[in-house]
């Protein structure tokens, strides 16, 4: 006896993988924007899929498994966990981040210039991205499997 499980369609996993990724291309370009756009797309992106997720975990819980991009992305209750873990991680490193990175005369001891800045911030969002589309993904796989 099987039970059908709803099916939602919704945006949010395609938002997930999309933000912290626009958000890497913009802060690859970090130094044209400069230092502070840089540090606050870096902030911004993770916290944003963590707010993402925290909606995706409401209605995953209400019994839901959400569809997105026609049904190739699906996020059940495991995807939601990976994509809050991810985000709360990602938000937390990237607020250390800048704290760390404003002290004065770090970057010269350890020998970065100012425009690696804008690179690590490029890499930790797209890095971000590319996990929490791997994670959607592998569930998705998972999911089509069972079926």
């Amino acid at each position: 006896m099987s039970e059908q499980v709803a099916t939602m369609a919704s945006s949010m996993p395609a938002w997930a993988f999309l933000v912290p990724f626009a958000a890497g291309v913009l802060a690859f370009f970090g130094r044209w924007l400069g230092a502070r756009l840089t540090q606050f797309l870096a902030v911004a992106a993770p916290l944003i899929v963590t707010l993402l997720g925290l909606e995706m975990a409401r209605r995953v819980v209400d019994g839901a498994v959400l569809t997105g991009w026609g049904n190739e992305l699906r996020v059940d209750g495991l995807s939601v966990l990976l994509v809050l873990t991810i985000g709360i991680v990602g938000t937390l490193t990237a607020l250390y981040s800048v704290r760390y990175v404003k002290q004065p005369g770090l970057l010269t001891r350890v020998g970065a210039a100012a425009s690696g800045v804008a690179n690590r911030s490029a890499t930790r969002s797209k890095n971000c991205a590319s996990v929490v589309a791997v994670s959607i993904s592998r569930s998705a796989s998972v999911s089509n499997a069972s079926t």
